[in-house]
């Protein structure tokens, strides 16, 4: 399950770095800080998924996963504002590299589980 999230978590961050617009190191900072919003309550259910699990608390996991599909629901409106307010930046490697430092700075937790899974 926690593997199931953090894929997720990876192809909306995936897809939202892979269609911004938006000017140099300010749009990347603000893209990032947006994306850092948007992510944060997957990063708080993975955290409560990880103790649930290692503490095998299977009611904890089964209430959690229900969570879990209302916050992707929150998150796919996030993105989408993302994609409207930076338009099109597919394939501009030097704003993808400006995001990610500005996410590592920025939610370190998210960057981290990015890089985890090829982000």
């Amino acid at each position: 399950m926690n593997h199931f999230k953090s894929l997720i978590l990876l192809i909306a961050v995936s897809a939202f770095m892979y269609s911004c617009k938006g000017g140099g190191a300010d749009a990347a900072t603000t893209a990032a800080k947006m994306t850092c919003k948007c992510t944060q309550p997957l990063i708080e259910i993975n955290k409560q998924v990880t103790a649930a699990r290692d503490a095998n608390d299977t009611e904890k996991l089964t209430a959690l996963m229900g969570d879990l599909a209302t916050k992707q629901e929150g998150m796919t409106g996030c993105i989408k504002e993302l994609e409207e307010k930076f338009g099109d930046k597919d394939g501009d490697k030097e704003f993808e590299a400006a995001m990610k430092a500005a996410m590592k700075k920025e939610c370190p937790d998210v960057y981290e589980m990015m890089n985890q899974f090829g982000g």
